[in-house]
């Protein structure tokens, strides 16, 4: 049961990585504020754990305890940094694939363009 559960979280945190991000992004936008890694971390792991409370709610067994509340917090944790490595894998891959740019091109002018 607790490996269904783990896979659980590590779905939920892919899918907290892109909600995270795109409330970073509406943050710059809104307030200008940039958001960094850790603060990104903590709202991914937040996301986490509200859609799981969503996720125990049908599961009469683990709504009615809290004592996989602490273990989830701990992997939903793990499960978030597991997430991040595969995203940036993922960007990294994607990256290798594109055409490196260049300025050495013989049509740009000398100096480059204004």
């Amino acid at each position: 049961m607790f490996e269904n559960i783990t896979n659980h979280l590590k779905l939920l945190a892919i899918a907290a990585i892109a909600q995270t991000e795109m409330w970073a992004a509406q943050q710059l936008e809104e307030l200008g504020k940039v958001i960094s890694g850790p603060d990104k971390h903590e709202e991914a792991k937040n996301w986490v754990l509200l859609e799981y409370k969503k996720f125990e709610v049908g599961i009469v067994i683990l709504n009615a305890t809290d004592v996989d509340d602490a273990l989830v917090e701990k992997a939903a944790g793990a499960a978030i940094d597991w997430a991040f490595e595969r995203a940036g894998e993922a960007v990294n891959a994607a990256r290798k694939l594109l055409p490196v740019p260049t300025t050495t091109a013989p049509e740009l002018p000398v100096g480059g363009l204004e």
